[in-house]
């Protein structure tokens, strides 16, 4: 995951899909189009090892990378769209 500046990266497993995973996966596909006016890329990954090397090591994971430096969101959907435009 080269050149990240300003990108929200999901981490989510083939395994059992949650209800926390769906939920955040259809409020980023809601605000997507808002995000992407400010320069604020999604990335879906499925890859279960590829969140390590940031210290995640329970799924769904959402974590936005400002400036290279990453930042896990602990909250729930609903807090997204507020949290995301506070950057």
């Amino acid at each position: 995951m080269t050149n990240i500046e300003n990108k929200f990266i999901f981490f989510r497993s083939d395994d059992g899909e949650s209800r926390k995973a769906d939920q955040l996966l259809e409020t980023l596909e809601r605000i997507d189009d808002e995000c992407d006016a400010k320069g604020i890329h999604f990335v879906k990954v499925k890859e279960p090892r590829a969140g390590e090397a940031y210290g995640i090591n329970r799924l769904p994971k959402l974590v936005f990378f400002r400036n290279e430096l990453p930042n896990i969101f602990e909250g729930k959907g609903k807090e997204l769209f507020s949290t995301l435009f506070c950057f």
